[in-house]
């Protein structure tokens, strides 16, 4: 029982480092963590993730405008 113990707690000591090698990258989107964002990576990488919604979401926003904007009667008065 006590080898399976050591062998279980070497097996989830080499699951939390290879976890931090893969969430290394994602530490630099956010150099300090903000007032409602976890410190724990998981919560970091959450974060970082809706952040990059937002700003999918903004830039088809602005591809959208500028679409209209093409079609806009009032662009030829300028």
């Amino acid at each position: 029982m006590k080898e399976e113990m050591k062998d279980l707690k070497a097996r989830v000591e080499a699951l939390e480092q290879k976890l931090q090698s893969l969430l290394a990258p994602f530490h630099n989107l956010m150099p300090s963590a903000p007032d409602d964002v976890g410190t724990d990576p998981i919560s970091r990488l959450s974060h970082s993730l809706q952040q990059l919604d937002r700003i999918d979401s903004l830039s088809e926003q602005i591809s959208f405008l500028e679409e209209r904007l093409e079609t806009c009667s009032c662009r030829n008065e300028l």
